[in-house]
Formats: structure tokens, sequence, C-alpha cells
């Protein structure tokens, strides 16, 4: 006798199987591994990042090797690729409708039912008192808790073979000081995040982390980092942002040599010898020192920096053969720029229009904004439509000497024009209008 019942379970059981293989086929067919789209369901569902974020995480766990483009490029492109396809979606958006925060969906979170296939092993786990019944292999680990306790990272100790551990505490929580011997016992971690958890000091053993390469201590109460994380050489990302405390980085910093992205924010004098970092892609700011190891010539080798970058305190430039040693022109992957000299200094006019002129950006440059200025011109490539052919978004605030405003009306792609506080400007003529080089009939055509 045919027995429905049995035969609805075993198709039930085929189509199941099946989801899994189609899973598993496309997930390979991505430009990037699966075990990408497996670290995504670390998070929880309503857990908002950002697409650098997750980027960066991928590339400190191995899955995208360099072959003809940079990793982060490939992480990128497979990041777009999940989003068309709907496993990640946007959240939030800014003023001009990117994306900027995101969030994975129920159908990435399918992929955890494949993670045995693949050999790795993956856990969430919302409450401390859960740990207890995790296995001693486990790699990849969200702890999720209101309060970590003492006792908690003792238990996290036995976890020797941990590559990834993110600790979020809820709203009001801490976690107050990691115990120095946990570092001591998970030295196979890549990846370590404690943003936002409250802790206070980090322990001198994080130096014995050899495999870190993803660190992230954003948004907490730390007064400085130990000079032991100089130890630290496969080191590639370094997350410092919200630190009100910060009171400055690591002396030696520079001898992180693999170092990509240092994110914070600045509040004190840059370490000497920042050119060394020469694989640098994010660092949004360089204040000009006067110190040896601290003048603009550092920028010259940098010439992977990407997205936003500002080079505050121009007035400390003593040349403009130094400014022609940053070699700006050659930073290709810079999008956004921001010149800045101080608000309060009186620089000679005829220097800063020298330096200005050996500061020439790159030509794929989109924003530029230069602040407090003293020259009483412009040099020739700000209103060069030819070269500046990308620029969207232009700022001039500030520049209290100068006496003719730029002819920026032939710049093809200017969409946004902020010029402020230009008191010597005592009018506007067609001049303004003018491409370089020749009468426009139509300014401004973006």
């Amino acid at each position: 006798m045919f027995d429905h019942n049995k035969a609805a379970v075993e198709q039930d059981k085929d189509k199941s199987s099946k989801m899994k293989d189609e899973i598993f086929e496309k997930a390979w067919n991505f430009e990037a591994h699966l075990r990408s789209c497996l670290h995504c369901c670390l998070f929880p569902d309503s857990y908002e990042f950002e697409k650098q974020t997750m980027v960066q995480l991928w590339v400190a766990e191995g899955f995208f090797e360099p072959e003809g483009d940079r990793m982060e490029d490939r992480a990128r492109a497979h990041f777009d690729n999940l989003l068309e396809k709907e496993y990640v979606v946007a959240t939030e958006f800014d003023s001009f409708g990117a994306p900027v925060k995101y969030k994975v969906t129920d159908a990435m979170h399918r992929f955890l039912q494949i993670a045995p296939q693949v050999g790795v092993s993956y856990l969430k786990v919302e409450e401390t008192d859960q740990l207890g019944s995790v296995s001693e292999q486990m790699q990849h680990l969200f702890l999720i808790s209101k309060n970590i306790k003492p006792t908690s990272f003792k238990i996290l100790s036995r976890f020797k073979h941990l590559h990834t551990l993110v600790l979020l505490c809820e709203h009001g929580s801490s976690m107050g000081r990691v115990p120095q011997d946990l570092f001591y016992s998970v030295k196979q971690l890549r990846s370590l995040s404690l943003r936002r958890s409250g802790i206070s000091e980090i322990p001198i053993s994080i130096g014995s982390l050899k495999s870190l390469r993803y660190f992230d201590v954003s948004g907490t109460p730390i007064k400085c980092l130990p000079e032991s994380i100089v130890r630290l050489q496969n080191l590639q990302t370094l997350k410092l942002d919200g630190c009100a405390n910060l009171v400055g980085l690591p002396l030696k910093i520079s001898k992180l040599a693999n170092l990509r992205h240092l994110e914070f924010d600045l509040r004190g004098p840059m370490p000497v010898k920042m050119g060394n970092l020469t694989n640098l892609q994010t660092l949004r700011a360089f204040p000009v020192g006067t110190e040896d190891g601290c003048h603009i010539v550092e920028l010259k080798h940098l010439v992977n920096l990407r997205e936003s970058f500002c080079i505050s305190r121009l007035e400390n430039v003593l040349s403009s053969h130094e400014a022609k040693e940053a070699a700006m022109t050659n930073k290709k992957y810079i999008r956004e720029l921001e010149l800045r000299w101080g608000y309060r200094c009186s620089g000679s006019s005829k220097s800063e229009e020298e330096i200005l002129d050996f500061l020439k950006p790159t030509a794929c440059l989109q924003k530029l904004r230069i602040l407090f200025y003293n020259g009483s011109i412009f040099p020739s490539w700000i209103n060069n439509g030819s070269y500046l052919c990308n620029i969207v978004n232009l700022t001039l605030h500030s520049c209290r000497n100068c006496l003719v405003l730029p002819s920026l009306g032939g710049l093809p792609s200017l969409k946004v024009l902020y010029i402020v506080e230009f008191s010597e400007v005592r009018f506007i003529d067609n001049h303004f209008r003018r491409s370089y080089g020749n009468e426009v009939d139509h300014a401004f055509q973006s």
C-alpha cells in the first residue's frame, strides 16, 4: 500500500536538498567565496552595518586574494552582487539618496544550513550563559550580551581555533576590562570587534595576537592603545572612530607595514613617519607638522589612499618644493579632497599660491574643498575643465585675500558650488563664466 505521508516527507527532503545544492552552486558562482556569505550570517537580523566594515572583515579572513586588482575592490564587487540578489538590503541613506547602512535578509541566513559542507562553524550567541554549551572547535562567534562577566572571558579562552570574535554589548552595558590571559589563549584570532563594548583599557597582551588583521574598538572610552600593538605585523584594519577619550596613536604605529585602513578622529599630533605605511587606503586626514617625520612629504608614497582625504595645517608647509614632493596627482583613488590652512594664520600670499599650485589633485577627483587659503589668485588647474572634468562638488571658503574668482563656468560636471567669505572680491563679471581659455555659451552646463 502506497504511503502518501511518507512520500510527502521524502519529497520535502528532496526539495530541501535541492535548495541547499542550488544555494551552494550559486554561492560558488559568485565572484567571492561562499564563506563570505556565511560571514554575513554572523550578524543579527536587525544589526545594521556599513559596506566598508563587511569588506574589511572579508579581506581580513582572506576570502579575496589579489589577482591584478586590490582585494577590497573584489570584495566590493561581491557585496554589490549580494545587494543585487537581495541577500543584503540598504536600510539607511544619506541626503543624496546613497545607501550608508545595510542588513542581511532571511535569504542570506539560509547559508548557515550548508556551513558544515565547507568545514566551518559559525554561531550567534545572545547570552553569555549559553557559551558553556558551545563547541571548542568554534571558529566564528558573534556574542550579544547585556553584561559580559569575568566568567564569560574564561569560557571564551577555551576556543583555541577562533578566527572571528565580535562582542556586542547592549545599550547601557559595559564589559570593563579584558583580562590579560584571554589574548594568550585565542592566538588564531584574525578579526576582533569590541565596538561600543564600553571597554576602558586594552591589555598589553593584544600584541600576542600575531594573526590579527582586523581590530575595532570604535565608540569605546579607551584613552590610549598599548605600544605592544605595533607587534601586530599582519594588522590591516584599525578602527578607533568615536573614541572621545583617545589622546593619540601609538608613537611607533608606522611599523604596522601591512596596515590598510586607519579610522580615527584626530585630536592630537600625527605620529612620525606615517609615510612608511605605503599600503594605507583609508586615512581621513593628515595634519602637516613642523617636526621631522611630520612634513607633507610623508604623503609622497601613500599612493593607495582612496575616497575622502583632508590635508590640514597647510601653513606648516615650508616651500612649494615640499608641496610638489607630496605628489597629489599620483593619488588616483582619492575622490574627495579638502585642503585646509589655519583659520587665524596669515602666511605669504605668493608662497601659498605656489604651494596650492603644486597640490594639484588627481583628475579623477569628484569633490574639492579649499579653506582659509591666503593667496590672491587660484592656480590655473582649478578651472581647467579638460583636467577636472569629474568635479561635481566644489567649495571655496574664507579665501580672504582672493581678488578675482576663478573661471569655473567651464567645469563640465560641476553641480554644487559654494563660495563663502571672499571679502576682497568686489565684482563678478563674464570672466567667472569662462572655460579654460575659451568663452562658453552656456556656463555651468551640469
